[in-house]
């Protein structure tokens, strides 16, 4: 159930193995091994994992159906999920790129 769920959530936010392993400082073989099912990530890594995509951690056991976090537990509004989906989406060059241009846009 777990590895579905994360195939979903990754498929979902077009974020890859790689990217996933990189940013929530894991092996690439930890992810594979949690996508083909082989292996469970830890309490540390599932609230790493719950974190990154902004969804609590019985959402990723599978335990409930509610994706997004409750505002008071430092949940993100529509709009912020979109931004951050949007930003995840991009290559890492683009993302520098982006927050380049954010910083220093009242400069222009």
């Amino acid at each position: 159930m777990f590895n579905e769920i994360l195939k979903k959530l990754m498929a979902e936010k077009n974020i890859s193995n790689y990217r996933l392993a990189k940013d929530i400082s894991v092996s690439n073989s930890t992810i594979a091994n949690w996508l083909n099912g082989t292996a469970h990530p830890n309490n540390e890594r599932l609230q790493k994992l719950s974190d990154y995509f902004a969804v609590p951690v019985d959402y990723l056991l599978g335990k409930t159906d509610i994706k997004n976090k409750p505002a008071e537990n430092g949940g993100l509004t529509e709009l912020e999920q979109k931004l951050l989906d949007t930003f995840r989406s991009l290559s890492e060059t683009q993302q520098k790129a982006l927050l380049y241009d954010l910083l220093n846009s009242d400069k222009k």
